[in-house]
């Protein structure tokens, strides 16, 4: 019976062991979960920024593209205009020749009929002139819609990673009180802990100014 008790004895007091290092250690297996959903939070932020980089990178080169887009538009208009002007002039030296072929003298209705004509062509001219100008107006103004989208990634982005940073903080910041001997070390009044504080981080401890004189004058005294 003797030695059954002694057996049982040991292990209980291994288990009373056991359970003490258990009790010691969780606080800080605790913090250490903490600390890793701060890390997750801060990697989000990062993630959101890296994100958001990648989409104004995105917005930046299609906003390119729009503008040489706008370039070829707008010089496609002047190649249909240069076309067309070409076309116009040969047209209007046919009409012309073809009143003098007819006997028609270049008197009364006849040059308002040519003058007529020069105006609708140049008209037609500017037209196309203008449907140029037009494509690449809507081009450009993409480009400008896409720069500042690209912007507006960033400052998401950016916001999103120093919330996540500053939550991340909170997050440490809640979880250090749960740590022996740091709630104290919190709550202690500055005042009557500093000295205290000093010999226990293994260090004299930094006296002000004021503090100096204070104590020079006690020993004085």
């Amino acid at each position: 019976m003797g030695f059954v008790a002694g057996i049982g004895a040991a292990i209980g007091g291994a288990a009373s062991a056991v359970g003490g290092v258990v009790s010691a250690v969780s606080p800080y297996l605790a913090f250490a979960g903490t600390a890793m959903s701060a890390f997750g939070q801060y990697s989000a932020g990062q993630a959101a920024q890296q994100q958001a980089a990648i989409n104004n990178q995105i917005a930046m080169q299609n906003a390119k593209l729009a503008e040489q887009q706008a370039a070829r538009k707008e010089q496609q208009g002047y190649d249909k205009a240069r076309a067309f002007q070409q076309w116009a002039e040969e047209f209007k030296a046919t009409q012309r020749v073809g009143f003098n072929r007819g006997g028609v003298l270049m008197m009364g209705s006849v040059p308002t009929v040519l003058e007529e004509t020069a105006a609708e062509l140049e008209a037609d001219r500017m037209k196309i002139l203008e449907e140029g100008f037009l494509a690449a107006a809507y081009r450009l103004s993409e480009a400008a819609n896409l720069r500042l989208q690209g912007s507006a990634y960033l400052q998401q982005g950016a916001a999103a990673a120093r919330g996540a940073a500053l939550g991340a903080l909170g997050t440490i910041l809640t979880g250090l009180p749960t740590l022996p001997g740091v709630s104290e070390l919190l709550s202690a009044p500055r005042s009557s802990s500093f000295l205290d504080y000093g010999s226990r981080a293994g260090g004299a401890p930094r006296l002000t100014s004021s503090q100096k004189e204070s104590l020079a004058t006690t020993v004085r005294f």
